[in-house]
């Protein structure tokens, strides 16, 4: 009754919104899918950040997430940066899909509380990783 039935490896290349690029060298992330559960991975490198003031969003996870209300299917993950420039009050960065998506918003968390979505910086790298659930 347990058995695995659905389970599949992929990768996908990272494509990002607001016209911000990434090297091609460093776009490629992975997936696993195991039934609805999905965890995506990867480390991409800003290219263009078309005029520096655009929010960094990859825009074509492999699958999109499932639906929700009130945040109920919004999904957080893991982000370590190299050189990006973040507001010196900055608690933390996250990575984020809301319900009914299938784009990765990152964001900036600050010291007074407040959040807003980080800004692409040219030549910046981003780790994530994120678990969600697709449909």
């Amino acid at each position: 009754a347990n058995a695995l039935d659905d389970y599949e490896e992929g990768t996908f290349t990272a494509t990002c919104e607001n016209s911000v690029t990434l090297h091609s060298s460093q776009d490629l992330c992975m997936y696993t899918k195991i039934g609805r559960h999905v965890t995506v991975r990867g480390q991409v490198r800003v290219n263009s950040d078309n005029g520096g003031n655009q929010s960094f969003v990859i825009n074509n996870l492999p699958f999109s997430n499932v639906t929700g209300n009130d945040g109920s299917a919004s999904s957080v993950g893991a982000v370590r940066l190299w050189d990006q420039n973040v507001p010196s009050d900055t608690v933390n960065v996250v990575c984020e899909t809301f319900g009914g998506s299938n784009t990765l918003n990152f964001w900036v968390n600050r010291d007074n509380t407040g959040a807003e979505r980080m800004k692409a910086n040219a030549n910046a790298y981003a780790l994530f990783t994120l678990t969600y659930f697709t449909s």
